[in-house]
């Protein structure tokens, strides 16, 4: 009995083991391709189990594997797409902006523009604003002539308001002792010839190729150079150089503004200058080794109205919108970078109509009349004149000279004759819109 339960009992563990065996087997195939079983004979062993049961996990794996890789293969891409290859580079960029429309607003004016007339009314009644007392200045002058001559300093006055008033007063103070030098370098007619040209002709004991020779024809290096020899000679009188808004346009480029600095730092030269330009300290340091300055800086607030100062500004711009077409307004930096740029016919006939314009300027007693002015010339006159200096051989090419000139508001033209002047028919009177100062620097060295 006992032998024939333990056969039992060994027959029943055989039989459960083949049955999971073949189940887990029955699992790992796939659905779609699961053979059809077959009864397990009770004999198979475990071992024989095992074995079949990795190659058949392995076929399994292998035959699931395939159909993920297709699918996925076919599936759309999710990625973010990858940097490109070339890249626009600056001036790319540059012309795809060139390319694109303007933003342009059709919103006007809501007030007319005043006239000459009226812009002259309302700066007569602004209304005025209290200043800073003289008294409360020349209560300082004292100490100011100290550093000026005791301590061979240069002044250098800033803060809000007009300095032009306070500093004249100090510098009439100055003119019963020495020899006083004004420059408004506020003024765009103003420029770094004149200034040397001023020194050299100051002063009667003055000494040096600078009172013997003809300084005009000297250029700004041998202008500059004489007046460093002059003014280093002990016996030349001590000169006093007032230079009001020396941070101007007119004086503020490098070599001009490094010209003038030697010029000033000679050992017999006192300078008195004023600056509102905010970058002034960067342009005049406190100790210039290089040309013997050491500015001293106070501060003299007036609040006073710069009304001689933008005097000239409001009468260039006033006179420059009346006399352009275009409301362009020239200036004489802006007249020689067009020189620069033109070909070189349309540079010779812009200096030739501009000499023949500052003849006239000279000779004209009123350049400020309304209408074409008295110095314009005509146009048929101009072309003569261009044929013969082989300028322009026909009108076409005179008007094609002058094109470029027009664009920029460098010429002017008018069909009225100037006042004074009877046209026997129809003619065009042409005329560069500067004055006779600005003209001059424009053509200087072209």
């Amino acid at each position: 009995m006992a032998a024939t339960k333990k056969a039992r009992k060994e027959q029943q563990v055989n039989k459960d083991t083949n049955t999971n065996g073949g189940d887990d087997v029955m699992q790992l195939l796939p659905e779609q391709h699961a053979p059809d079983t077959e009864p397990v004979d009770d004999d198979w062993g475990s071992d024989d189990n095992d074995e079949e049961d990795d190659d058949t996990q392995s076929v399994s794996n292998a035959s699931t594997a395939t159909p993920t890789k297709q699918s996925q293969s076919r599936a759309p891409s999710t990625k973010t797409k990858s940097k490109a290859i070339i890249s626009a580079t600056a001036s790319d960029v540059y012309f795809q902006y060139q390319n694109m429309s303007a933003r342009a607003s059709n919103a006007d004016f809501p007030y007319a523009p005043l006239t000459a007339k009226e812009t002259r009314a309302a700066l007569d009644h602004a209304p005025t604003k209290k200043s800073v007392p003289r008294n409360a200045h020349r209560s300082r002058w004292l100490q100011w002539k100290a550093e000026l001559f005791l301590l061979d300093r240069a002044l250098m006055f800033t803060g809000a308001g007009s300095k032009r008033g306070a500093v004249n007063e100090f510098a009439e103070d100055l003119t019963q002792e020495y020899d006083v030098i004004t420059v408004d370098a506020f003024n765009p007619s103003v420029s770094l010839r004149e200034v040397l040209l001023e020194m050299l002709g100051n002063g009667a004991s003055a000494r040096g190729r600078g009172s013997g020779t003809d300084n005009n024809a000297l250029g700004i290096e041998e202008l500059t150079r004489s007046v460093i020899e002059k003014y280093s000679d002990v016996d030349t009188d001590r000169v006093v150089v007032v230079v009001h808004n020396i941070d101007s346009l007119n004086l503020r480029a490098k070599k001009t503004l490094d010209a003038l600095k030697h010029a000033l730092g000679s050992k017999r030269v006192s300078v008195i200058a004023s600056v509102d330009h905010l970058a002034a300290p960067i342009l005049f340091p406190a100790h210039d080794s290089a040309t013997g300055l050491d500015w001293v800086w106070h501060d003299l607030t007036t609040l006073e109205p710069y009304h001689v100062e933008m005097s000239y500004k409001a009468t260039t711009i006033l006179q420059g919108a009346a006399n352009t077409a275009n409301g362009i307004i020239p200036t004489v930096s802006g007249a020689k970078h067009v020189l620069a740029s033109v070909p070189d016919r349309a540079r010779r006939l812009f200096i030739a109509i501009a000499k023949l314009q500052i003849e006239a300027q000279a000779a004209a007693t009123s350049t400020n009349e309304p209408g074409t002015p008295i110095y314009a010339s005509s146009r048929h006159a101009l072309v003569q004149m261009a044929k013969q200096e082989f300028i322009a051989t026909s009108e076409d090419a005179f008007e094609a000279s002058l094109a470029e000139f027009r664009d920029h508001g460098l010429i002017s033209s008018s069909n009225a004759p100037p006042k004074g002047v009877d046209a026997s028919g129809p003619e065009q009177y042409i005329w560069v819109p500067l004055d006779h100062r600005s003209l001059n620097k424009t053509v200087e060295g072209a």
